[in-house]
């Protein structure tokens, strides 16, 4: 079996975050995720934390998404 890449990132994807495996998210004012898109890319772009004018909100944000990539990579090795 092939490798799926982020589309984003360019990242091979866990087994929870390929299309077939993911269970349907319905989060109000949030988008759904694109088909090849890794979490941590998924939360940079649609967490409404990161497009906040709360300086504090944002850097929470960036620093939840450095965690979240930090995991991955984790996984990934």
């Amino acid at each position: 079996m092939t490798q799926i890449l982020c589309d984003m990132c360019e990242t091979p994807l866990l087994k929870e975050e390929l299309p077939e495996n993911r269970k349907p998210m319905s989060l109000p004012f949030h988008p759904a995720p694109r088909e090849h898109e890794c979490m941590a890319c998924y939360f940079a772009r649609a967490d409404l934390d990161g497009k906040s004018d709360d300086p504090d909100l944002q850097k929470e944000h960036v620093d939840f998404v450095k965690k979240e990539r930090e995991r991955r990579k984790k996984k990934l090795n």
